[in-house]
């Protein structure tokens, strides 16, 4: 669709969100609507199919003439979860640092901004919850507005005087969200791309409740005008706004993945939940003795009774039923599974027994542990970092249309850098550090008192350690003191 196509059915708002909705489809496919409830019933552990009672039926009992039904075990294992948290982890698990080489001062006001707006807007863990989005639903997107502010909050700032400051919010549909009637109340999501495959506008639909009553919005983001829409239910007409863009860009950046995370693995979790749940059962109906008797018995053993005896009649027999094939067959498909999961989704087991008797590992053995982890970041970074770099990008427009002062920094290339989680190993590192110099120090004294766990306050420890030290050497320079002749007795009358 082109801008122009967008433009021309403003006018009939009912047709402009059916364009925009087929676009998405046209683009995308229809899976990414079509299975979005499949998506769901993964990633939430209560809508397993394991819980499928027409694929995993309870056991109907026949006893004489009476028929009845045996609930079987039902064991689901949250690993959609642990995969897309871990994957997170390691992706964002140390924060995302801006990097630029601002030479002007207007440049070096414009990366200063873009730091306290990144701060102010808790960027760091709120891309946690976007990155967990994007790897479990496949997309999402933030949208930036505008917020009036106080006559203070800009004080010491380039933005001094600035009457407005920039917020994000998350759009996406969250697995766990609540509904309004049989609608969801989180985002769904509708980018629109020119021929060019760039972004010219992008559409929001969501519920809320006005009097009680459920009331459909559909917004539509384009770089001049913002339509911002609704209409009750039981209403067809639509009832439009419009806002000028004062921020000059869309004010939506999207994320989107093919799959989800766990897509190539699914088949082995529902068959690993499966095989756990058949051992549970096999486990509630042979897992304790059973006793089998043949012929007659004279007298039982009582329960807690030292030097248990069991008196049988001629031709009588006792013995306990054994499972007919042992269990390590079972045991290995489950190992197996396990570990497929974990390796062909590049998760690492991090487990009390897969890590217990690994012992100390060198900074490269670890790399190597983690490779599979990385090389995941990695191809993550692609999609989440592309995101964060066109966040940077519409952040500087931004501010340069709140504050036309910053216009001439537009140019500064401002990168985010990530760094992937891996536990660090600071022996071994500092261990380098001192062979790459040839044994010199590698930190200073304040900088080793500011990392020390037992120093609280580095700057007076720094001052103690100087005062001492100056002590010190004055005593070697100068010659002990000379003690004072005790004063010669009184004489005697």
């Amino acid at each position: 669709m082109e801008l122009d196509d967008l433009k021309a059915l403003v006018t009939n708002y009912e047709s402009l969100k059916d364009a925009i909705m087929r676009e998405k489809v046209f683009i995308f496919g229809e899976a990414i609507e079509k299975d979005f409830d499949l998506r769901v019933s993964q990633y939430n552990i209560h809508t397993h199919p394991i819980y499928d009672t027409a694929k995993r039926p309870d056991k109907v009992v026949q006893n004489g003439d009476a028929t009845f039904s045996v609930p079987v075990a039902r064991i689901p294992i949250p690993y959609q979860k642990k995969i897309v948290q871990l994957a997170t982890t390691f992706l964002l698990g140390n924060p995302v640092e801006l990097s630029a080489k601002p030479i002007t001062q207007v440049e070096t006001d414009m990366f200063n901004t873009l730091v306290k707006i990144w701060e102010d807007n808790k960027l760091d863990y709120e891309g946690a919850a976007l990155t967990e989005a994007v790897l479990s639903m496949t997309e999402a997107a933030e949208l930036w507005y505008t917020e009036p502010v106080s006559d203070d909050y800009w004080n010491g700032t380039p933005m001094q005087g600035v009457k407005f400051k920039l917020r994000y919010m998350l759009l996406s549909r969250s697995p766990l969200d609540s509904s309004v009637g049989n609608v969801s109340t989180g985002d769904t999501l509708y980018p629109v791309f020119n021929s060019k495959r760039d972004l010219i506008a992008f559409g929001r639909r969501y519920m809320s409740r006005e009097n009680n009553e459920p009331v459909e919005h559909f917004d539509i983001y384009t770089d001049a005008v913002i339509y911002l829409s609704f209409k009750p239910t039981a209403n067809s007409d639509w009832t439009v706004k419009e806002e000028p863009n004062m921020l000059g860009k869309i004010p939506v950046v999207y994320y989107y993945k093919p799959h989800t995370d766990w897509h190539d693995v699914q088949p082995m979790i529902e068959r690993y939940e499966k095989s756990i749940s058949n051992h549970a059962d096999d486990n509630d109906y042979s897992g304790s003795p059973l006793l089998i008797i043949k012929g007659k018995i004279n007298s039982f053993a009582k329960k807690g009774e030292a030097g248990k005896v069991l008196e049988l009649d001629n031709g009588a027999d006792a013995s306990y039923l054994q499972p007919a094939s042992a269990p390590e067959s079972i045991k290995l498909e489950q190992d197996n599974l396990k570990d497929l999961i974990h390796d062909m989704s590049d998760t690492p087991h991090i487990s009390f027994e897969e890590v217990q008797g690994i012992g100390k590992l060198s900074g490269i053995a670890l790399k190597l542990l983690f490779m599979g982890a990385h090389m995941k970041a990695a191809k993550n970074e692609t999609i989440i970092g592309k995101g964060f770099q066109r966040r940077i990008n519409f952040l500087k427009t931004a501010l340069s249309r709140l504050n036309t002062k910053l216009a001439p920094a537009l140019a500064l290339s401002v990168k985010p850098v990530f760094e992937y989680y891996i536990p660090k190993d600071d022996e071994a590192y500092v261990n380098m550090l001192n062979v790459a110099t040839g044994g010199q120090p590698t930190l200073s004294q304040k900088t080793a008192l500011t990392l020390s766990p037992l120093v609280s306050d580095p700057d007076a420890e720094m001052e103690d350690i100087k005062t001492e030290g100056l002590d010190s050497l004055m005593n070697d320079i100068l010659p002990p003191a000379k003690p004072k002749p005790a004063p010669a007795p009184a004489p005697v009358k």
